[in-house]
């Protein structure tokens, strides 16, 4: 099956795959996350960059307490995606930079599987698709069979579902079976359903995952649910930038690339006084 980025599945097979290969256990129950660490305290963590980072966070909010990671982290992606069909100065400027190496890549080595169900004048205008967000008209929408590219980014956020911090529904009334933690019912949807540490890293001058993008109100985000969202916001940074020093070139990546160690390290190490609390409290019984 070619791209589509709702697809969250393949983050799912390849977290399976790797506990697997750590012979580390998944423990389902959402109301205990820590002890989804194995013995030895070896933990499985997944860190997203831009488009990455869309999709590791709706993994996470999407799976909830069967999420296959212990943690998470992402840099420069966007929570609720819808907010980037409005955001015109990124359709005028940013994505008609980004969208040819889209375009090259599915016209260029799926032509195939494309010609199976879209017509030669639908690929052409995939070919000539101005911005992102066309060629997720174009192309997404046609192929993957999305009802409006409202619904596709829709799926493809984490707060894709969003309406009301209140548990409201669109109308401004209470759901009427009450919000479900398990369904995402209600207003503030699935984002509410996150059961591990999820680092969202994010910053204020980023061009293309522009602050609205992380759903207005940071503090509230970070209190949803069981309250295991964090955000961290910079003033500058960019879009999968933050450079550090007069000569970023010698630095590289390496402040995302502290970030998401610390951040994975710290929640190691409180698996492992989590571990060390539990042998106490059982030699006491």
């Amino acid at each position: 099956e070619l791209l589509n980025f709702a697809r969250v599945s393949d983050i799912d097979a390849a977290a399976k795959a790797l506990r697997k290969a750590v012979q580390l256990p998944q423990d389902n129950d959402s109301n205990n996350h820590k002890q989804k660490v194995n013995e030895q305290v070896q933990v499985v963590a997944g860190v997203g960059y831009s488009m990455g980072a869309i999709n590791l966070a709706n993994y996470v909010a999407r799976s909830g307490s069967d999420c296959a990671l212990d943690a998470a982290v992402t840099f420069s992606g966007a929570l609720d995606t819808r907010h980037q069909i409005h955001f015109h100065r990124s359709r005028k400027f940013w994505q008609p930079l980004l969208v040819k190496n889209l375009r090259d890549l599915i016209i260029g080595k799926f032509q195939r599987q494309l010609q199976k169900r879209l017509t030669a004048q639908e690929i052409e205008d995939i070919a000539v698709a101005p911005t992102v967000v066309d060629f997720d008209e174009r192309y997404t929408i046609k192929y993957h069979n999305f009802d409006t590219i409202e619904s596709y980014y829709s799926q493809m956020g984490a707060m894709g579902d969003f309406t009301s911090f209140d548990n409201n529904v669109d109308d401004g009334t209470t759901s009427s079976t009450g919000p479900n933690p398990k369904d995402h019912s209600g207003g503030v949807g699935r984002i509410a359903n996150v059961s591990i540490p999820l680092l969202v890293v994010n910053a204020l001058d980023d061009p293309i995952a522009y602050p609205k993008c992380l759903g207005n109100d940071p503090q509230r985000v970070s209190t949803s649910g069981s309250g295991f969202t964090l955000l961290l916001i910079t003033e500058k940074g960019g879009h999968v930038g933050w450079p550090i020093g007069m000569n970023p070139a010698t630095t590289g990546w390496i402040w995302m690339s502290t970030v998401a160690s610390s951040f994975v390290d710290s929640v190691q190490r409180n698996a492992v006084i989590d571990r060390q609390v539990r042998r106490q409290k059982n030699s006491n019984e």
